[in-house]
């Protein structure tokens, strides 16, 4: 079944921006609301039960952080387990990790559905949009031409 996430809220393209700006060395203030101290806000994005093609929707959620390691992968794994989720949490500094484990924890799931999670970009940008297809989420990172001193990690969670 193809699953697809709409384009993200205004909300959530400002908050990329001020990531991104952040990413690159220029944040002011607290540091715990920086993207460079790697605790960034993370974006949440819920959409309509049912896409323009009326194909079912999913809700995936992407957490950033800056400086935090990860490696790109092509495929989602499950991370409904605790086991699962530990070995997915191992590639990330402990803050970052403990940043994802939040988010996972408040997922609210129905009787049959997991979490799937993947890191889907590390980089200067990160990603504008994302979908659900098969078990791989696959995303939209525009391009930029800014320099930036620390790369962006983005993981999407996705209820499947």
């Amino acid at each position: 079944m193809r699953r697809h996430l709409g384009t993200l809220a205004l909300s959530a393209v400002l908050a990329l921006a001020v990531g991104s700006t952040a990413a690159c060395g220029e944040a002011d203030g607290d540091p715990s609301e920086s993207a460079v101290a790697g605790i960034p806000s993370p974006t949440q994005e819920t959409v309509d039960p049912l896409d323009a093609d009326g194909v079912e929707s999913v809700e995936i959620k992407l957490v950033r952080g800056t400086d935090v390691g990860g490696i790109v992968t092509a495929e989602a794994v499950p991370v409904t387990e605790e086991a699962d989720l530990e070995a997915f949490l191992e590639q990330f500094d402990p803050a970052f990790a403990e940043q994802v484990r939040t988010r996972v924890g408040q997922v609210v799931l129905g009787e049959e559905q997991g979490i799937l999670a993947q890191v889907v970009a590390v980089g200067c940008e990160s990603p504008t949009s994302a979908t659900l297809r098969g078990n791989a989420i696959q995303t939209d990172v525009p391009k930029s031409s800014e320099e930036c001193r620390a790369p962006v990690t983005t993981v999407a969670l996705a209820v499947a």
